[in-house]
C-alpha cells in the first residue's frame, strides 16, 4: 500500500507471462482490493524488464479460467479506479489488461503491441472495444490489424497513455491514482465522421475473415455500449478461431518464434561498424536500440547522403510524435562517420555492403561463401553461416536481435541463400508457363495478392486458371524447400515458410509453401511434381519426399 492506493505487482520471471496461475492470483488480488474499505485505488505494475509478455500462444482460443476476458470485465466494471503502470514489453493480453484500466502511465522504454492477429486470432480481452474508444477507429485498425509496436512517445501522442514517467514509475502511477480520474473512456469516438471513414476505407481494402471481423468489431465499438461490445467481440473471436486461415496464421507465428530461438546465447556488441552507404537500412535500428555506431565509406558523397537520410528519418519520427527530440539527439551523438575502412578497426562486428573491410565482417547482401546477411524485409534477415562461423554468428545474432531484426539462420548454398532459391524457383515456374504460351495476364492474376516476384513477359494468349498457376508455383517452391532441408541449409520447414512470408509476400494466412504442401498432403505434391518434372527440373521431387511419405510424416516433422 502507498497511502490509499494498493499496488499489485506482476512478478513471474522472466517476462511476467499471464499464465493461468498468475491470472488466478491477479483475480483474487483485484477482488480483495476492490472489496477492502481502506483501498481507494489500484495500480497494476510489472516487476523486471517489462510489464508483461501476455499469454502463452498455445492458450489462444481456449483459456483456462479465469480468462483475460474475465479480468478485463472486472476492471472495466470496478467502482474503484485502476491505473496501469507500464514499462518495457507490454504485449498481447497484457496490453488488453492495460487498456481496461481507467488511466495508464508509461516509462519511456515502453513497447506496446497487440499481436493476436499474427497468430490468426482477434484480441479476445476487449481490445477491439477499449482501444478505439481511446484512439479512434483508424488508429485502432492500424494497431490491431498490423500488430504495430508503439513506443512511449507515440502512445502519448495517440492518447493511449495519459502520462510519461520520468522518475519512479510506481510513484507516478500512485500520484495519478490519487487524482479524480475521468470516467469517460470515449475520446476516440468524438469524431464520428472520421471514425466511419476509417471503417469504410478498411472494408474497401478487403481481406479474409480475420480482417472482416476486425472491422466489424471496431465498428461495434462505435455503435454498441461497452459491455455489449465485449459480447460482440467474443462471438467474432470464436468464429475467427474456427476458420481455416487461422491455421496458417498460427503456423506462421509459431515458425517465427522457433526461428527466434536459434543461435541464442551470444553477447551483443555495444559498438557496431558499418562499411558502405548500402548499410543504411541497419544504421537507424542500431542507433535506436542504444548501440554506438561508426559508419564509414570511401565514397564521401555516398556517406553524406546516407547520413542525411538517417537525419531526415529521425526528424520525421519526431514530427509524428513517435520519437522525443532528446532521444533523437542522443542517438545522433552515438554516431561517428569515417571515410576509410580503418575507422572500423577494433570493432567486434562490422557489417559491410562493399569489399575492403577487415575484421569480424558480415557481408550484407548475402554470400555464396558465408558469412553473410541478406535483408529480406525491413526487420527480417537471413543470416548465412558456415559451421566454422559459429563464434561470429553468435555475436552477430545477439547484436541484430538487439537491433530488432528477426533472423533465420541458414547455411551457405549456391545462389547465396534460401530466399534467393525460393525466388528463383517461383520465377522459373512462371517462366516455363510463359514459354508454354500462358499469357502474361493469366500469370499475373495467378500470383496476384500472394506472391511478389517479377512476372516474365509472355507472348502467348493461353489462359490458365488462377488456382493452377498458384499450384504450379507453390509446388516449385516446396520442391526447392525440400532440397534446402535435405542439404542442411535450413533446420526446419517452418523457417522456409517464415522467409517466404517476409521476403516474397506470401500471406500469413497461407502459412507458406511447406505448410501448404503439408496441409494438402505430400502424396498430392509428389504426384504433381512427377507430372511436371518433364517440363523443367525445378519440379523434380527430392527423395526426402518419398522418405517422409514412407514414414507417415510431413515437412513439419523434419528437423535437421
Amino acid at each position: 500500500m502507498r497511502g490509499a492506493t494498493r499496488l499489485l505487482w506482476l512478478d513471474a520471471p522472466p517476462s511476467n507471462m499471464l499464465a493461468p496461475a498468475l491470472r488466478a492470483q491477479l483475480m483474487t488480488a483485484l477482488q480483495e482490493a476492490l472489496a477492502a474499505p481502506d483501498v481507494a485505488a489500484i495500480v497494476l505494475i510489472g516487476q523486471g524488464r517489462g510489464f508483461s509478455s501476455g499469454c502463452d500462444l498455445t492458450e489462444l482460443g481456449h483459456q483456462a479460467a479465469p480468462s483475460m476476458a474475465d479480468l478485463v470485465r472486472l476492471i472495466l466494471t470496478a467502482e474503484k479506479p485502476v491505473v496501469a503502470a507500464l514499462h518495457g514489453g507490454t504485449f498481447g493480453a497484457a496490453a488488453e489488461l492495460a487498456l481496461a484500466a481507467r488511466a495508464r502511465v508509461a516509462a519511456r522504454d515502453l513497447r506496446f503491441a497487440l499481436r493476436d492477429v499474427l497468430a490468426g486470432h482477434l484480441p479476445s480481452a476487449g481490445a477491439t472495444q477499449t482501444l478505439p474508444r481511446l484512439v479512434g477507429g483508424a488508429a485502432a485498425l492500424r494497431l490491431i490489424g498490423q500488430a504495430a509496436v508503439v513506443t512511449a512517445a507515440e502512445a502519448l501522442a495517440l492518447g493511449l497513455v495519459d502520462q510519461l514517467a520520468d522518475g519512479d514509475l510506481a510513484d507516478a502511477a500512485v500520484a495519478i491514482a490519487a487524482l479524480p480520474l475521468p470516467v469517460d473512456r470515449d475520446a476516440g469516438l468524438r469524431d464520428g465522421r472520421a471514425y466511419q471513414a476509417a471503417i469504410k476505407a478498411a472494408r474497401e481494402t478487403g481481406g479474409g475473415l480475420l480482417s472482416t471481423k476486425l472491422v466489424d468489431c471496431i465498428e461495434a465499438a462505435q455503435l454498441l455500449p461497452l459491455l455489449q461490445g465485449l459480447d460482440f467481440e467474443a462471438e467474432a473471436v470464436a468464429e475467427v478461431a474456427a476458420a481455416p486461415e487461422a491455421g496458417g496464421l498460427r503456423h506462421a507465428m509459431l515458425a517465427e518464434m522457433r526461428m527466434a530461438a536459434d543461435l541464442t546465447g551470444g553477447t551483443s556488441v555495444d559498438h557496431i561498424g558499418f562499411w558502405g552507404a548500402g548499410t543504411l537500412p541497419l544504421i537507424w535500428p542500431a542507433l535506436h536500440r542504444g548501440l554506438a555506431v561508426t559508419v564509414a565509406d570511401d565514397d564521401r558523397t555516398a556517406l553524406v547522403a546516407a547520413l542525411e537520410k538517417v537525419a531526415l528519418a529521425q526528424e520525421a519520427e519526431v514530427q509524428a510524435g513517435r520519437l522525443d527530440r532528446a532521444v533523437r539527439d542522443a542517438e545522433w551523438a552515438r554516431l561517428t562517420p569515417g571515410v576509410e575502412a580503418a575507422a572500423l578497426a577494433g570493432l567486434g562486428l562490422i557489417i559491410a555492403a562493399k569489399p575492403g573491410a577487415a575484421g569480424p565482417v558480415l557481408r550484407l547482401g548475402g554470400a555464396d561463401d558465408g558469412p553473410g546477411l541478406l535483408l529480406v524485409a525491413p526487420a527480417v534477415a537471413e543470416l548465412q553461416l558456415r559451421p566454422d562461423d559459429r563464434a561470429l554468428g553468435l555475436t552477430a545474432a545477439a547484436t541484430l536481435r538487439r537491433m530488432g531484426v528477426r533472423l533465420a539462420v541458414t547455411g551457405p548454398v549456391p545462389r547465396a541463400g534460401v530466399v534467393r532459391s525460393l525466388i528463383r524457383a517461383a520465377h522459373l515456374a512462371l517462366t516455363v508457363l510463359a514459354a508454354q504460351g500462358v499469357s502474361t495476364a493469366a500469370l499475373s492474376d495467378g500470383i496476384k495478392g500472394w506472391l511478389k516476384v517479377p512476372v516474365p513477359d509472355a507472348a502467348g494468349e493461353v489462359t490458365m486458371p488462377r488456382a493452377e498457376v498458384m499450384q504450379r508455383v507453390l509446388a516449385a517452391m516446396a520442391a526447392e524447400g525440400a532440397r534446402c532441408l535435405a542439404a542442411g541449409t535450413v533446420r526446419r520447414a517452418g523457417d522456409i515458410d517464415a522467409l517466404a512470408i517476409a521476403a516474397l509476400g506470401v500471406p500469413r494466412s497461407l502459412g507458406g509453401p511447406m505448410f501448404r504442401a503439408d496441409q494438402r498432403g505430400l502424396l498430392l505434391l509428389r504426384r504433381d511434381l512427377r507430372l511436371w518434372q518433364t517440363e523443367h527440373p525445378i519440379w523434380t521431387p527430392h527423395p526426402m519426399i518419398d522418405q517422409l511419405l514412407s514414414d507417415g510424416k510431413g515437412f513439419a516433422d523434419f528437423q535437421a
